[in-house]
Parts: structure tokens; sequence; C-alpha cells
């Protein structure tokens, strides 16, 4: 739109004399070009101040040389009131034109602020984000104590703590009540070799009675009482049941070690406890709000917890600190419609939350275009 239009559409727009049609169709305009909102600003200010009697002004062809000279000195109070209000007219008219001439024709579009690349922000996941609820016995339990194997006597919660850890399973199975499984229990028990086992795995007495008659044939099969070392889902690693001929249980304990060490999760048990505190500490820090303590821990727990519900706790915990600085983003682009200097103080509270996270230099970045450019940016986000 030329300059001159412009100035005669705002002064219409201003003035009501604008019809309803193409009201609404400037209206449009508006919103989109940043200097007409500013031009339009200006003259509504100063058409208010002077009680709408600018209308007796020239539009922009006004200099002030012509004004004073035909402008008389000597007038009543009243016109000379009205002169000055005319005045001030011409004057904000006058400024407010050679500002708009000289202002550069669709200067935020020929800028062309470029979109922020948002990396370490997604705006959709399909990865969980929810709190990992690990087993309550897990932050004390120790497979070996006071010399003897601490065997978990209740298969879900055996199963509970393997699948936190990634731990297998060495699993005894034997019917309730048995003599030979008594004695072999007690003998299992205080075994150094079976303890240096049970050291990397989850023991559990599996009661053979409790089983559905198809698993416990399968068992008893290979020889009874039961004992192997199954994998965190079930699957079995390596039957350590002596058969006629075989070698003795010294040596497939060992054959079962070698299985163990390929499978385990964490290198120790105190590995494992660390962790669970860690994971503790983790989930504190992010309801206090503590992000960068919390964004580390989930981090560690990614990188020491393997395969089990420790490492998947981390992961989450790192989508739900993404998510949350995506919902600052959204939150202060809604509010930046009407209310920049808000959607302003949104980001700027984001940028110090987020601190010494991945997340915060997005954060800034958006920030530093909003205040530079006035305007919110255009958010490119990448594929997560």
């Amino acid at each position: 739109m030329e300059n001159q239009q412009s100035l005669e559409a705002v002064r219409a727009w201003v003035e009501d004399r604008l019809a309803p049609e193409a009201r609404v169709e400037f209206e449009k305009q508006l919103e989109s070009d940043a200097e007409l909102r500013t031009l339009a600003e200006a003259y509504r200010e100063v058409y208010a101040l002077t009680d709408g009697e600018a209308a007796a002004v020239p539009s922009s062809r006004l200099s002030f040389a012509k004004l004073e000279g035909e402008i008389d000195e000597p007038r009543s109070a009243k016109s000379g009131s009205n002169g000055r209000r005319i005045a001030a007219v011409a004057a904000g008219l006058l400024i407010t034109a050679s500002v708009f001439y000289w202002w550069p024709k669709d200067v935020a579009r020929e800028r062309n602020y470029e979109p922020v690349n948002l990396v370490t922000i997604p705006l959709s996941t399909t990865e969980f984000s929810e709190w990992v609820e690990l087993p309550g016995t897990l932050a004390s339990y120790r497979p070996v104590s006071d010399g003897k194997i601490q065997w978990v006597r209740e298969r879900g919660e055996a199963d509970l703590i393997a699948s936190a850890t990634g731990w297998p399973l060495l699993e005894f199975g034997r019917y309730g009540d048995c003599g030979v499984a008594d004695d072999f229990e007690e003998s299992l028990t205080v075994d150094s070799d079976l303890q240096m086992l049970a050291e990397q795995c989850v023991p559990v007495i599996v009661d053979l009675d409790e089983l559905e008659e198809s698993e416990r044939d399968a068992l008893v099969a290979e020889g009874y009482p039961s004992l192997q070392i199954k994998s965190a889902d079930g699957n079995s690693i390596v039957c350590l049941t002596k058969r006629a001929g075989e070698s003795d249980l010294n040596e497939r304990i060992r054959k079962g070690l070698g299985s163990c060490r390929s499978a385990q999760s964490c290198s120790s048990w105190g590995a494992s406890k660390n962790l669970v505190d860690v994971c503790q500490g983790a989930r504190v820090a992010e309801s206090e709000g503590r992000l960068a303590d919390a964004h580390r821990s989930y981090e560690e727990l990614v990188a020491g917890g393997g395969s089990g519900l420790l490492s998947e706790a981390g992961e989450r915990g790192l989508v739900r600190i993404s998510l949350a600085a995506r919902d600052a983003l959204l939150e202060a682009r809604t509010q930046c419609k009407t209310d920049r200097a808000g959607a302003e103080r949104t980001l700027a509270a984001a940028v110090k939350r987020f601190e010494k996270t991945p997340h915060v230099g997005e954060l800034a970045q958006v920030l530093e275009s909003l205040r530079s450019s006035g305007e919110f940016p255009t958010l490119d986000w990448a594929t997560h």
C-alpha cells in the first residue's frame, strides 16, 4: 500500500468512516503489517487528544510554512486553542508520515528472521514419560548377607527386582514339603561358589506346587531339585541341575557365572543400590524444580542402568524435562498474541529454570529472537 493511501485509510479507520466490509479488510491488514499498525496507533492517539477536530486538516500535503501562513496570530482564546490543536494534528501527521515514508518497506519481511531450530525440545513424543515405580524392597535387598544366600520367597517380588535391575534370576525349584529339598537348600545357601553366582543374580525359591502342570513337569524333567539361571524376561540361560554322568555342581556354577556376566546390567549389587539412590534423588530434584540436578541424575541412570527399570526411569525422566521445556515455549507463544511483555517474562523464567540443561540454549534463542524482532519466532521442531 502506498504511503498516501495508507494515511487516508488510517484516517478513515480512526474516524470510523469505513464501510463494515472495508473496515474488516483494513483490520486484517493491521494484523499483518507492523508499520501500518504503528501509523494507525500514532494517528489514533493524536486524534483522541484533539477531540476529533483533526478532520479539518488536509492529510499529508501540509507543511509547517503553509500552516504558519494560514493561522492568524490575533484570534480569540477559543480559536487560538483550535489553531493549536490543528497545528498539533498537522505536526503529528507530518512526523508520522515522514517516519512512515523513510521507514524501510516491509521491514519485518525483509529481515527474514530465521526460524529457531529446536533439536533438544520435542513438539511431541511417542516415548513414555510417566514415573517408573521401583519395588520397595530394592533399596535394602542384598542377595548374600551374613555368609548366606538371601532367597526371595515370592516369585512376583523376585521378578520386580530383576526387572528393575536387569539382573537374571537364580531359580531354585522345589516342593514345599520335601526333606531332600530341605537338605539341598541348606547346603546351597552356604556354598561359597554358589554365593558368588548369587551375588550377580536375584536368588529365588519357586514352589513347584504353585506352577502350572506343564511348567512344573518341564522343570522336573531337567532334574530335581531344579536349579537354573533365567534372564529377567524368564528365558533360561543355563541349567545347573545335575544329571547322571554330568560334571559336579561347582563346574556348572562356573559356567553359570560366565553366563551371568554376559547378561547382567550392573557390575555389582552395590552399583545397583547406588543407582536406586540416584533415581530417588532425581525424582526429588525434579519435583523441587532443580532440573539441572535431575537431568544429570537421569543421564546417570540411562548410562548405568542397563536394560532394567532403572535405565527406563532415567529415559522417562529426560523425556519429562524436555516436554516441560516444550510446554514453556508453547505457553509463551500463546501469551505473545496478547501480551508480548508477558511472553518475554515467561521465556526469561524458563531460561533460568532450565539453566545448565541441554534445553537452555534453545529457550534463550527464542527469547532473544522475540526481543530483537518484536514477534514470536517460527519454531522449527525436529522430528523425535
